[in-house]
């Protein structure tokens, strides 16, 4: 089955059914961390350009916070639209949605750059338009920062295929200032580069984005105090970060195996994965790490087979989703949480392009089958997309979901209190919070929480215990 080019009416049908898939997420208003970012971050609200520029990511927005991130492009759009929009929610997830777009159309246009069929490339793209997977980063508005990242990754490497290495220097610093992990884009460079076999005449190029990440470690250095985050992330948000060596690769192992099933069939899915949520250490017979060793081993072979034999499609599609994934899993080394769906969006490109390469060969091969094969599995992105888009419509809905899913979660378990507190139902909620007590002891906003029911059932006695138990947690929080 061959397809004749028709770029605009491709790119047409690319942005159609993205918004079809996340038109609904307009109905959204902010949930969960945009009510810290947007709504109760002053910077946004009142604070100055240099400010905005000058400040890091989390420490401007949470006194205490401790983060050394800098994304001044992220706050920046977030200071801009306030001005614009204020708390006019549809407006902000527009832009996401616009940006989303974007992003799909530049996953098509690197499916044709590397040498997929006109079939094959728009599978590709248009998988990527509505792959359930990607609703935190597009309908949860603080996600922007993944897709300034992913348009910096995929247009830098689109100029420098073609030559426009200057252009390809300052759209990766403009990535690399809406999130950090747009740093891995000259490794992503070099792949393609050896891949067609061109990677030493363009040593030039490599030493200018050299200086650009440099630039933008300094830069961080200079605003934040430090190149690199050095503090620890909380047990709460990251227990993998609190295990030995060993451990945490094991547990690294297991988060890219859950996020490769999640790429595979996006069924269940959680804005919260934090402390509780699934065993750690984790076990030695779980299936996750070994999901996780097999997708490893599956990516690491396309990308030496492509390198090997000069192949850029199995080469870079491979790239994105080993090389964007890796980083991103606590395998090398802790980040600030053990798993975010969001973090999988850059590496969610290379999971299309392979499914593109997949889907066309099958149109091909079974043009009885094929076409409806397609169809049925975007058919079924959409309406999971759709669906999932209305749990982000409040924190109410999108804890009652979280939930469902990671019920053990210590997090989860604290605002779905909140949930049930609303709802009238304060046994249940105090019950909640308790749970989210038991599994993080320390956690101050569970103890909190729990005080302030108690004392809506009169029980005053035990709300003083349980402030006084939030105190302390407070206090080792600090320490």
């Amino acid at each position: 089955m061959t397809l004749r080019a028709r770029p605009a009416l491709d790119a047409l049908l690319v942005a159609a059914l993205g918004a079809v898939a996340y038109g609904n997420a307009l109905a959204c208003g902010f949930a969960y961390d945009d009510g810290l970012v947007i709504l109760g971050n002053r910077v946004v609200r009142e604070g100055t350009l240099g400010e905005v520029l000058g400040g890091s990511y989390w420490g401007s927005l949470a006194p205490g916070a401790r983060s050394h991130g800098y994304r001044p492009l992220t706050i920046l759009s977030y200071w801009t639209e306030w001005r614009l929009a204020g708390e006019a929610a549809w407006s902000w997830h527009a832009v996401n949605v616009g940006l989303h777009v974007g992003c799909a159309w530049l996953v098509l246009a690197t499916a044709r750059r590397i040498g997929l069929d006109r079939l094959a490339a728009m599978a590709a793209a248009l998988l990527f338009a509505v792959h359930a997977l990607h609703t935190e980063a597009v309908t949860g508005v603080v996600g922007r920062a993944e897709l300034f990242a992913t348009l910096g990754v995929l247009g830098a490497l689109a100029l420098h295929a073609r030559g426009k290495m200057a252009i390809a220097a300052v759209v990766l610093a403009l990535g690399t200032l809406g999130k950090e992990s747009a740093l891995v884009f000259p490794a992503l460079a070099a792949v393609e580069d050896a891949a067609r076999g061109r990677l030493r005449i363009r040593l030039s190029a490599y030493i200018a984005y050299a200086g650009v990440i440099l630039g933008f470690l300094g830069l961080r250095w200079s605003v934040v105090g430090h190149p690199l985050p050095t503090f620890l992330p909380s047990q709460l948000d990251n227990p993998l970060a609190h295990v030995g060596t060993p451990a945490r690769v094991w547990g690294g192992l297991a988060v890219l195996g859950r996020l490769a099933a999640l790429h595979l069939a996006p069924l269940e899915l959680s804005a919260d994965y934090g402390l509780g949520a699934f065993a750690v250490p984790v076990p030695l017979q779980s299936g996750w790490p070994w999901l996780g060793l097999a997708s490893l081993a599956l990516g690491g072979g396309l990308l030496a087979h492509g390198l090997r034999r000069q192949r850029p499609v199995p080469a870079l599609a491979a790239g994105l989703y080993v090389l964007a994934l890796v980083p991103v899993s606590n395998l090398l080394f802790p980040i600030h949480t053990i798993l975010g769906e969001r973090l999988a969006y850059l590496a969610s490109v290379g999971f299309c392009l392979g499914a593109g390469v997949a889907l066309g060969a099958l149109c091909r091969r079974a043009p009885g089958v094929g076409p409806l094969v397609l169809l049925s599995l975007l058919a079924a992105h959409t309406v999971r997309t759709l669906v999932r888009n209305a749990d982000w419509t409040d924190n109410v809905t999108l804890f009652d979901a979280a939930h469902r899913v990671s019920p053990g979660s210590a997090r989860v378990q604290n605002n779905y209190g909140n949930v049930l507190r609303l709802r009238g139902d304060l046994p249940a909620a105090l019950e909640s919070y308790r749970a989210a007590a038991r599994t993080f002891p320390d956690y101050p906003d569970a103890w909190v929480n729990q005080a302030g029911v108690l004392e809506e059932m009169g029980r005053m006695e035990e709300a003083a215990e349980a402030r006084a138990r939030a105190k302390a947690a407070t206090e080792a929080a600090r320490r």
